[in-house]
């Protein structure tokens, strides 16, 4: 069969197989602020992980200026997350001597934000907004 018959045959089904999949996965949009000691976290992430083995969904989230947005089709279907949280102090400042390494962001938030986290529910076809304050 010829690359051309074969890409032909198999593209359609491949699409139609995909097609089915992102239907089935009943995915929501979110979105929250996130402050660390009552200020907003300018510059990290939040990383929801699925907490069993029938919502092995994960995704991340950049925050900026305090808040983060996950569209819904990049979302989270319904279950109970771990969340885990990420704040650096700054950008990565390139010296002026390009001979002398980058000075690199440092982690601001305590392991008790970045490695144990905490729990979140993501609902059905509810408007999926958190206002998380770590301390």
């Amino acid at each position: 069969m010829r690359l051309i018959n074969k890409i032909t045959v198999f593209l359609p089904c491949f699409l139609i197989m995909i097609a089915g999949c992102a239907k089935t996965l009943n995915r929501q949009e979110l979105s929250g602020e996130v402050s660390y000691k009552g200020k907003p976290i300018l510059i990290g992430s939040v990383t929801f992980v699925g907490e069993d083995d029938n919502n092995p969904t994960t995704i991340s989230a950049e925050i900026k200026e305090g808040k983060f947005t996950v569209l819904k089709e990049n979302g989270l279907v319904p279950g109970n997350y771990k969340v885990r949280f990420s704040a650096l102090d700054r950008i990565a400042i390139a010296p002026a001597d390009t001979t002398l390494p980058a000075i690199p962001p440092r982690e601001i938030l305590p392991e008790k934000h970045t490695v144990k986290g905490m729990n979140l529910s993501i609902k059905d076809q509810e408007k999926n907004f958190f206002k998380l304050e770590l301390d």
